[in-house]
């Protein structure tokens, strides 16, 4: 199956009661071995990713989108704590003991997070255009552009020019979506979100997460580049990684097969032979 036609067949998601208000929506996708939680980047949600999942066949994956986003609950507090809960009670109610964590982004934080609190289930990390300390020049400007939106978000803001960059690799539809999703999160969430990303410092906590790492990131990320990378590498215990040419945030959307190919490989050599 095309990664386009298996976006045009998105499963509709499990909504899971967490308790206390909390509900997550969960793509839950059938398949051995250990299970695979993909969990996207900021103002995406689980379609985010459509392009890879056809790659891993074969693996069960679960794919929540983060609370926020998607069709899961707003809530009101958006820590990289927040987010890990919530997953940590997912992975409970759905009666997984252990799993491997991929993220993309903001997803990388929450699994970074997770990993370090989540004694031991974590069998293996990949993060995806990672970073433990999301600052720079990049990140101040987009404070600033995500300051000044207002309701209703406007699809047609310059902003989204560059926003879901690549996206248009997997056709029109594909963007699109993602678009939409992000234009229905209101500007209090973005901006309540943003405020928590650009406070993290998450060396401490990648410190103590001793599973397998695969640190993936793109050579040319204009967000977390290669000094973001080698910070990365120097903070796990177990890690390698591999930095894709001609790649920007998402290397997930412009190289979907390379990708999957690594997250294969390292399931099979680094995760299972442990």
């Amino acid at each position: 199956m095309t990664a386009n036609l298996y976006l045009a067949d998105w499963p509709r998601a499990l909504q899971v009661d967490l308790g206390g208000g909390r509900v997550i929506a969960c793509v839950d996708l059938p398949g051995g071995g250990i299970p695979l939680v993909l969990l996207h980047g900021f103002t995406d949600f689980g379609l985010s990713y459509a392009p890879l999942v056809p790659h891993l066949a074969g693996h069960r994956l679960i794919i929540p989108d983060l609370r926020g986003h998607g069709g899961s609950f707003r809530g009101d507090a958006y820590q990289m704590a927040d987010f890990s809960s919530d997953i940590a009670a997912l992975l409970a109610k759905l009666d997984i003991d252990r799993a491997i964590l991929v993220g993309h982004s903001l997803g990388s934080m929450v699994a970074i997070n997770l990993a370090a609190s989540w004694e031991g289930r974590v069998q293996g990390l990949v993060t995806l255009a990672g970073t433990l300390r999301p600052q720079g020049p990049a990140i101040e400007a987009l404070a600033t552009s995500i300051a000044r939106l207002v309701d209703p978000i406007d699809p047609e803001d310059p902003f989204f020019d560059g926003w879901h960059s690549c996206a248009d690799k997997q056709g029109d539809d594909f963007p699109r979506r993602l678009k939409n999703n992000a234009c229905a999160m209101p500007a209090a969430i973005w901006q309540a979100i943003f405020a928590a990303i650009r406070a993290v410092d998450l060396t401490l906590a990648a410190r103590k997460i001793w599973a397998p790492t695969l640190v993936i990131g793109g050579a040319c990320d204009p967000l977390f580049g290669p000094d973001h990378h080698a910070a990365l590498l120097s903070a796990f215990s177990h890690a390698r990684g591999s930095s894709l040419a001609d790649c920007g945030h998402n290397p997930h959307w412009q190289q979907p097969k390379t990708v999957a190919a690594l997250i294969r490989n390292f399931v099979t050599t680094q995760v299972q032979a442990v």
